[in-house]
C-alpha cells in the first residue's frame, strides 16, 4: 500500500520545510540539528517508500520516536514559514491543536499534523471491526496488564432470601455427600467432580459454569451406576437435582439454557470443536503471558460428557460462547483495534503480546470458519480474523526481511 500521492506530496514539502527551518535555527546546538535532520531523513525516506501495513506502522513509530526526543523538545517552538500552503490535505482533515495559520507554523504544529495524517491512513488501511459484548457462557476472560486471565463472573441475581437459604442446603447435603464419597470405593473423578460442584457453589459466582459442572457430576453419577451402591446414586441424583432448581433462580442460565435449546448442531461437529479447543489450549498452555487457568477452563468445556441431546446443544453452545469470548478479549488487546499496538508492532524485535494470543486464536476461529455455526453464532468473528491474518502476515513478511 502507498499514501494517496497528494497526501505523500503535502506530507514531504511539510517535513522539508520544518528540516529546513530546523537548520536555520541559531538556538539549536549542532548535535541536536544532526539527530534531528536523521530523524527528519529517516521519515521522508518512509514517507516516499510505503508499500504495506508494515512500514505504515514503523513510520508511525518514528514520528512518535520524533515527538518524544530531547531534541525535539529543544526544537518544537522554532517557527516553520509555509508559503502558499493550505490547500488540498489541509482543506480535509481535522487540524491539530494550534494549526489555524498554515502558512506560519512552529515545528510541532507540523510534526503533530504529519503524525494525526499516519494515524488517518492507518485507520483506512486497518478498518475497525465492531466488537460485541462478552456473551453469556461458562468463561470469559480480559488482558490484566500483559496477561491474559479469566474473569469472575457476579451471578446475575442477589444470593439472599430463598436464594441464600437453597444455597446453604445444597452446601450442607454437599458436605455430608463428599463424606460418604471419600468413604466409598467410588472412582477418584466421581469424587473429584462433585467436589468442583460444591466449590463453586460456594464461590457464589459463574452461574453459567456452576450449570455445566452441574451437567458433568450428571454424567459422571450415570458413569458409576456399577461402581457403587443404588442408593448412592439416588443420593448423588438428588444433590444434583436440587442444584438444577437452584440455577433455575438465575437469570443467566435460563438464557444460556434457552439459546443451547435453539441451538442445532450434531455430535459431529460438537466433537470437531472440542479437538479444536484442546489443541488451542494446548497451546495457550506454551505462552508466559497467560494464566494457567486458561487452558484449563478451555479442557474443563472441551472435555466434559455430552449424551442426551439437550447436554449436548448446551455443550455445544458453551464451545462456541467460551471460542467467542476468547477471541473478543484478544481482539480487544490486538492492533486492528489500536493505532499505538500497531505502532509498536513496528518494533521487530518482538510482537506485541496480544498480537502473538490473536494469532494463535485466530488459527482455531479460521481453521473452524468454514462451519456455518461459527458464522451464524458470531457474524463478526470472520471479519475480525479476517482483519488480523492480514495484519499478522504484513508482521511476519517484515520479520523475514
Amino acid at each position: 500500500m502507498a499514501f494517496r500521492a497528494q497526501v505523500r506530496d503535502i506530507l514531504i514539502f511539510l517535513l522539508n520545510a520544518a528540516g529546513a527551518a530546523i537548520i536555520d535555527a541559531p538556538q539549536l546546538s549542532s548535535t541536536d540539528k544532526r539527530q534531528l535532520q536523521a530523524h527528519f531523513a529517516t521519515v521522508i525516506d518512509l514517507v516516499m517508500g510505503l508499500d504495506d501495513l508494515m512500514s505504515l506502522g514503523t513510520l508511525n513509530l518514528r514520528l512518535d520516536q520524533i515527538l518524544q526526543s530531547r531534541a525535539f523538545r529543544s526544537a518544537r517552538g522554532i517557527e516553520v514559514l509555509l508559503p502558499g500552503f493550505g490547500g488540498g490535505l489541509v482543506a480535509t482533515t481535522n487540524l491539530p491543536r494550534g494549526f489555524v495559520a498554515p502558512e506560519r507554523q512552529t515545528v510541532q504544529d507540523v510534526l503533530q499534523f504529519v503524525r494525526q495524517t499516519v494515524e488517518e491512513e492507518l485507520y483506512v488501511a486497518v478498518p475497525p471491526v465492531t466488537l460485541p459484548n462478552e456473551k453469556v457462557a461458562p468463561f470469559q476472560y480480559a488482558f490484566e496488564g500483559d496477561r491474559l486471565t479469566v474473569v469472575k463472573q457476579p451471578a446475575g441475581a442477589p444470593i439472599e432470601g430463598e436464594i441464600d437459604d437453597a444455597r446453604r442446603a445444597l452446601l450442607e447435603q454437599g458436605e455430608r455427600l463428599l463424606e460418604t464419597l471419600r468413604a466409598s470405593n467410588s472412582n477418584p473423578h466421581l469424587r473429584s467432580t462433585f467436589e468442583a460442584l460444591h466449590k463453586k457453589i460456594a464461590d457464589g459466582s459463574g452461574i453459567v459454569h456452576l450449570g455445566i459442572l452441574n451437567m458433568t457430576c450428571e454424567a459422571a453419577t450415570n458413569g458409576a451406576e456399577t461402581e457403587i451402591s443404588d442408593v448412592l446414586i439416588q443420593v448423588l441424583r438428588a444433590h444434583t437435582t436440587g442444584v438444577r432448581y437452584y440455577l433455575a433462580q438465575f437469570p443467566e442460565w435460563a438464557k444460556f439454557s434457552d439459546n443451547a435449546a435453539e441451538l442445532e448442531i450434531s455430535r459431529e461437529e460438537v466433537d470437531a470443536f472440542a479437538r479444536e479447543m484442546n489443541i488451542l489450549a494446548a497451546k495457550l498452555e506454551q505462552e508466559p503471558f497467560v494464566e494457567e487457568e486458561v487452558p484449563r477452563t478451555l479442557r474443563f468445556i472441551a472435555d466434559f460428557m455430552a449424551a442426551p441431546l439437550s447436554t449436548l446443544r448446551r455443550k455445544g453452545l458453551a464451545l462456541l460462547r467460551t471460542l467467542e469470548n476468547l477471541a473478543i478479549a484478544a481482539f480487544q488487546n490486538t492492533a486492528a483495534f489500536g493505532l499505538s499496538v500497531l505502532s509498536d508492532a513496528a518494533n521487530r524485535s518482538k510482537k506485541p503480546l496480544a498480537v502473538v494470543l490473536s494469532g494463535i486464536i485466530i488459527v482455531t476461529v479460521l481453521h473452524l470458519g468454514e462451519l456455518a455455526l461459527l458464522e451464524t453464532n458470531a457474524p463478526w468473528l470472520k471479519p475480525a480474523a479476517e482483519a488480523i491474518r492480514r495484519y499478522e502476515a504484513t508482521i511476519d513478511r517484515s520479520e523475514s526481511r
